[in-house]
């Protein structure tokens, strides 16, 4: 009876998700799908989606004819994804093995990598990814397989590209493109061909008969010899009585720089007061009432859903304790201090690692689950890692799931017993760890993954062993520079203890009903399928905000120049390590780095914080919450948030800053909000600590929470609330 009762809820269920993968078949990786029909916008043949280049209308593995020559030629479906060099490489090829090559299939709407079953030769294997046969493949349903695209009596003449730009080489160098020229008649095209203008020359001619059906290709060189842009015709002579003569305009530009490659700035000159303008101080003025102190070093505030007597602070040494905002009593609500790497480095108990971050279930009066985020020894295998063999991690990242047994008594504390380890990630360094846990309006878990520590975010030598030449910020094959997003509550990981959802944005939808997914093998495709954003350094809290848009908003700590405030969206690049804030980044070799004034090229697209500020004002962002409470009603809708300290070596006070724009949505564009500084009439001293992070109430109220020192050491750590004036 049981089962009987479960199974409409099974076929609702599965429903659901087959409407979802229809839905995301063709957006599976939208970046490859969007470069095809930017290369061909008149094709019809990317309305396949993923089996224009998989065995699968879901995507995955294994490839058509037509995917394995596109990576056997340099589609990379790695950091960057970019597939638009080898889309040119493979047009001449014959990927399927009948009627006409790829291109003259493509222009007719048809599939490159699909035909006929019943065709004579047709070609409809399976590839793995070394290029060998995973077995004989059946075109998916409803595929254009009609490839015989020859039909008009005549030699007829057709050019894909009306112009070809070379776009920027470096004078003294030269860059040779091959051009197609395609005869979709059936009798035989004659062809020649010219240049004009002095930079431009043919290397190697097209064929002077070209047989119905078939193409060639003209082989051109551009060898700038100065800075000013160059301009250039291809005339293509031929038989095709409509169009004897064609002209394909040619362009390009010299420099004496060294060309831009993708995912890269052009080399600039070093800004050293990237923001000259000043923060200033803005009308709203707050009180600060201390509600809690005797902590050590606590980092963050958090309340689960429906109680609002209680802050939950984190203390970094590994303590959580249960604040009760009535009388400021505190009581242990949970020690992990025993599972912590020894904390304290540098002769001065400075450290970025121990217990840091937290957030209850949203159900969490009914389940008493609790998720925690820490750092710990490596002593068991991890879940994923950029170190290469042999290499030793610093720590591992820990995500913990805890069970308190009877959520609903006040008294009640976590069971010990009850630690459900999530998932374990490598650390290559002590710092950079990010460590925010938070529930979003979906009921998913985000997690805040730093770039793993070091300096610049790049190469795997020295101090920067574990980081990859692009840096891990832009390497979307690994996790470290990301923000994550799981299902703690399912188990579809390799290692069994969580979910991926399945509008992840780098997830192939088919893989998670029917197939493992997640983990590093996950990654073997280039792109996580855990990741929910990428390209942060170290994002230093991050929270949604509970009105409005629920916009997500994260604080991304800068290298030395600017701190920056992103509105996150589902597979944003945040910039890091090409940008710092919004500013082209150099890494400056073995020195330290540092922000210019080049201009980025754009691609890959990167999504710039909608505030920033230099480190005129503060050496190091700390995230907060937007206010909805009710107690400062001029402050409802903005977000509050802090810089740690104006230095790391004097006893100075963080500051506390707020958004000049109230409720901030997913769409709200680069640079659209200003920072303002709260006034502290009642406080001449400013905060008094230094900023570690913010506390947020089940009534919306909004904590400052630090120490005096930001070491780990002392108990001068408080819980301050802002306050309306008297």
């Amino acid at each position: 009876m049981t089962c009987i009762r479960k199974l409409p809820l099974l076929v609702s269920v599965l429903g659901v998700a087959l409407l979802l993968v229809a839905a995301q078949d063709a957006a599976a990786y939208p970046p490859f799908l969007q470069q095809f029909q930017n290369a061909y916008p008149s094709s019809a043949s990317a309305d396949a989606g993923c089996a224009t280049c998989h065995a699968q209308s879901s995507g995955g593995k294994p490839w058509n004819a037509f995917g394995r020559d596109l990576r056997a030629n340099g589609g990379s479906v790695g950091a960057g994804g970019n597939i638009g060099p080898a889309l040119a490489a493979v047009e001449t090829l014959n990927s399927d093995a009948i009627a006409g090559n790829n291109l003259t299939e493509i222009l007719a709407g048809t599939q490159p990598g699909w035909c006929d079953p019943a065709t004579a030769g047709c070609n409809n294997q399976e590839y793995n990814v070394d290029g060998s046969i995973a077995g004989a493949g059946t075109p998916p349903a409803g595929l254009d397989l009609d490839d015989d695209a020859v039909a008009d009596p005549e030699p007829n003449i057709l050019l894909p590209h009306q112009s070809l730009d070379f776009g920027t080489v470096q004078i003294g160098e030269s860059l040779a493109l091959n051009f197609n020229i395609l005869n979709t008649g059936q009798l035989d095209l004659t062809l020649s061909a010219s240049t004009s203008g002095a930079p431009f020359s043919i290397d190697t001619p097209p064929e002077p008969v070209v047989p119905g059906g078939d193409s060639t290709i003209v082989v051109l060189r551009y060898t700038p010899t100065t800075e000013t842009p160059d301009n250039g015709v291809l005339t293509i002579d031929s038989n095709d009585p409509d169009s004897p003569s064609l002209e394909v305009a040619l362009t390009g530009a010299g420099s004496i720089d060294p060309p831009v490659e993708l995912g890269q700035c052009p080399v600039g000159n070093q800004l050293v007061d990237p923001i000259p303008a000043p923060i200033t101080t803005g009308n709203i003025a707050v009180g600060l009432q201390t509600v809690a102190d005797g902590f050590v070093n606590p980092l963050l505030g958090i309340a689960p859903r429906g109680d609002y007597r209680r802050l939950f602070v984190l203390d970094q040494p590994g303590q959580m304790w249960a604040v009760d905002l009535r009388n400021g009593r505190k009581s242990l609500f949970l020690d992990i201090s025993s599972r912590l790497v020894d904390l304290g480095l540098f002769g001065i108990d400075y450290d970025e690692r121990g217990f840091l971050g937290a957030a209850f279930s949203p159900d969490y009066f009914r389940s008493g689950l609790l998720y925690t985020y820490s750092s710990e020894p490596a002593t068991q295998p991890a879940d994923f890692s950029t170190l290469p063999p042999g290499a030793t991690p610093d720590h591992q990242s820990v995500v913990i799931e805890w069970r308190v047994n009877n959520p609903l008594r006040r008294r009640s504390v976590v069971d010990p017993s009850s630690a459900r380890v999530i998932l374990r990630v490598d650390q290559p360094q002590f710092n950079h760890n990010g460590g925010s846990l938070m529930f979003g309006p979906d009921n998913m878990l985000y997690i805040t993954l730093g770039d793993g520590g070091g300096a610049d975010d790049q190469g795997d030598g020295g101090d920067n062993v574990g980081h990859s030449p692009m840096g891990n910020g832009q390497d979307t094959s690994n996790i470290l520079g990301a923000i994550l997003r799981i299902n703690p509550r399912t188990s579809n990981a390799p290692n069994g203890q969580y979910g991926i959802p399945i509008n992840n944005p780098f997830v192939t939808p088919g893989q998670v009903l029917f197939g493992s997914v997640g983990g590093e093998s996950g990654c073997a495709d280039g792109f996580c399928d855990e990741l929910y954003a990428y390209g942060f350094r170290n994002s230093w809290r991050g929270s949604f905000d509970r009105g409005g848009e629920n916009a997500f908003i994260v604080a991304d700590v800068g290298q030395n120049d600017v701190e920056e405030i992103d509105v996150v969206q589902a597979g944003g690049n945040y910039g890091w390590r090409i940008k710092d804030g919004g500013f082209c980044f150099a890494d400056n070799g073995a020195a330290s780095g540092y922000v210019t004034d080049a201009v980025y090229p754009g691609d890959p697209p990167i999504i710039d914080p909608i505030a920033q500020y230099d480190h005129d004002e503060g050496i190091s962002v700390t995230g907060g919450f937007v206010y909805r409470g009710l107690a400062i009603p001029e402050l409802r809708g903005h977000y509050v948030f802090g810089d740690w300290a104006p230095s790391f070596t004097d006893p100075l006070p963080g500051r506390l800053f707020y958004l000049d724009q109230a409720d901030i949505g997913s769409g709200t564009p680069s640079g659209a909000a200003t920072i303002l500084e709260f006034q502290l009439p009642n406080n001449p001293d400013g905060v008094g600590s230094k900023i570690n992070g913010f506390g947020l109430d089940g009534l919306g109220e909004i904590y400052v929470i630090g120490n005096e020192s930001g070491l780990l050491t002392g108990t001068t750590g408080k819980v301050q609330k802002l306050v309306p004036l008297q």
